[in-house]
């Protein structure tokens, strides 16, 4: 603090006041504001002018000024000669009882502090604290501080580009589920690591997602030869993430999928680029794993059709306008019918038949595999109720449903499927609910836990899609499991060596753990013969039968004609 007299010459100033201005005392007493011996800037760097400094103003008007931000300059007492230091300024006027001018109190705050906390939550805010890349929240940021760069120093827009592109892992949620959540993060760490030098050749990447990135790159090129540089970096960062990874001793290959935008073509503002690369990526999810997606003006739309369809089918399954198709499951050794498995099929009012495999994974990525989850129980339920009345079903027979992740996690699940099944009067041992490896391996416990649940109540549990995913054989035998169904990749490649030799042994080990065996998607005479002669118990596929309506179903139960496994087959007629 210094005291100023009415014509602004310093008559004090304490030890705080001279160790900023860094000057003894001889320098600063007795010298006036308006000249003074130390030297204001702004943060741009530029010298202040005295008539714009808040003693002179305060002298001037005789009312209280203030800055909050200047910087005074080091004179080589305390700091380098230079050595700019941030302040805050204030003066308040000193005014008598007649209000004529006395002087004023001139008061300096140093920043230093402040500004050093300021600035390490700013370093901590832009960095991400798993992979030490840039943060979502920064990286979003440069993107939009590139966009208006590239708009503010270009003579013309479209000679400035910018490149955005966002890297997803592919199917890394595997990784997580099967090896931990700890394990999957030593993994982005060495990816990260992997791709944390392209910084040096001046390109912007941040962790955006659990396992996603966003590569951000500026240029002048012209628009083909930018979207070469694009590519090729795109391609780059795929080559770097597939290489064989070794953590805590396992070897692992990953493979990534690349959505790109560009300005100025995709958008003119940050956030837009951001959206486009997003849109991008998708659709390469779409095409498989480890795809490279330009952004195009369709995808947009493309994205906007599939919430119409999200809203469409919450709806259809609220309705109950979802038709549930049932796949007859036949046992080999009777020939007989020994259950199905109910298939969902949806028949968009305007879109036409939509398959599976669309709207079921944007079914669970939205959450809309709830609803359609309820329904598809609640149908089979009261077409057993149905079926029991009629005597359709042999002894023992059972339909076989689908159960997702999400709704198998849901906390409730196991009690409100008995309630369903009460309410129309079906026992739960007429029901087998099919899992996926993948499921099984979330939490294993956890799931072992909920499987015992509904073995008690007499659930019957299956395992689905045997031998493609993570599971360990070791947590076989300790899950109440009743069926393993062989996969249908393994089944139509029957007659390659391998596929025999891993579908033998997956027989092998169920019949040694006691658990029922079904083959999926025969469709040959020597798919089931080969199946038969390995010991599997039932199969279901296009040579018995395609999924079928509820009605055609049944016509199918009153009208097949049982082929015991001993006889020469054929095909059986609706």
């Amino acid at each position: 603090m210094a005291i100023l007299d009415h014509l602004g010459r310093v008559e004090r100033a304490n030890t705080a006041f001279l160790q900023l201005v860094d000057l003894q005392q001889s320098l600063v007493l007795d010298h006036s504001v308006f000249d003074p011996p130390w030297i204001w800037q702004s943060l741009e760097g530029d010298f202040l002018e005295i008539e714009d400094t808040p003693p002179v103003k305060a002298l001037r008007t005789g009312e209280p000024q203030r800055l909050d931000h200047v910087q005074l300059r080091g004179n080589g007492l305390n700091r380098v000669l230079g050595e700019l230091i941030s302040v805050e300024v204030s003066c308040e006027p000193l005014l008598g009882t007649d209000q004529s001018l006395r002087g004023a109190v001139l008061v300096l705050g140093d920043l230093t502090a402040l500004l050093q906390s300021v600035d390490r939550r700013e370093q901590i805010e832009a960095t991400d604290h798993l992979t030490s890349l840039r943060s979502r929240h920064h990286i979003t940021a440069q993107v939009d501080a590139a966009v208006r760069a590239a708009e503010r120093n270009s003579s013309n827009a479209d000679d400035a580009r910018v490149g955005v592109l966002h890297v997803d892992l592919d199917d890394f949620r595997s990784v997580n589920d099967t090896f931990g959540t700890a394990f999957g993060d030593e993994v982005l760490i060495a990816v990260a690591d992997r791709i944390r030098d392209l910084t040096e050749r001046h390109i912007e990447i941040g962790r955006v997602g659990v396992d996603e990135f966003l590569v951000v790159i500026t240029g002048n090129d012209a628009s083909l030869s930018f979207d070469t540089r694009l590519r090729r970096l795109a391609e780059e960062l795929q080559r770097r993430i597939e290489q064989p990874l070794v953590v805590e001793g396992l070897e692992l290959r990953l493979t990534a999928s690349v959505g790109i935008s560009r300005y100025p073509a995709n958008a003119r503002d940050g956030a837009t680029l951001v959206r486009a690369a997003d849109t991008a990526l998708a659709a390469s999810r779409r095409e498989g794993r480890h795809q490279v997606r330009f952004f195009e003006s369709s995808l947009d739309k493309r994205g906007r059709t599939g919430l119409a369809l999200d809203r469409d089918l919450r709806l259809a399954a609220a309705q109950r306008n979802l038709q549930v198709y049932y796949q007859p499951i036949i046992d080999l050794q009777s020939g007989a019918v020994s259950g199905a498995e109910a298939l969902v099929r949806w028949n968009h009012p305007e879109h036409g038949p939509i398959p599976p495999s669309i709207f079921i994974p944007d079914a669970e990525a939205t959450g809309a595999i709830s609803a359609i989850s309820d329904m598809v129980v609640t149908t089979v339920a009261e077409d057993l109720a149905g079926w029991n009345q009629q005597n359709l079903l042999n002894a023992g027979s059972r339909i076989a449903i689908n159960i997702s992740a999400t709704e198998f996690e849901q906390r409730g699940f196991v009690q409100r499927l008995a309630a369903t099944l009460d309410n129309v009067g079906v026992l739960p041992s007429q029901l087998e609910l099919e899992i996926t490896e993948t499921l099984l391996m979330r939490d294993v416990e956890v799931t072992a836990q909920r499987l015992s649940d509904l073995h008690e109540l007499g659930f019957l549990v299956s395992l689905d899609d045997f031998g493609t995913g993570y599971s360990s054989l070791s947590h076989l035998h300790m899950l109440p499991l009743h069926t393993l169904k062989v996969d249908r990749c393994f089944v139509s490649e029957l007659g390659d060596g391998r596929s025999e030799t891993i579908t033998r042994a997956i027989l092998n080990l169920a019949q040694g753990l006691g658990i029922h065996t079904v083959g999926e998607g025969v469709e040959t005479e020597e798919q089931r013969r080969f199946l038969i002669d390995g010991g599997c118990d039932s199969v279901q596929g296009f040579f018995y039968a395609p999924p079928l309506p509820r009605l055609a179903f049944e016509k199918f139960m009153q009208s097949h004609k049982p082929i015991a496994a001993s006889a020469t087959s054929s095909r059986s007629s609706l």
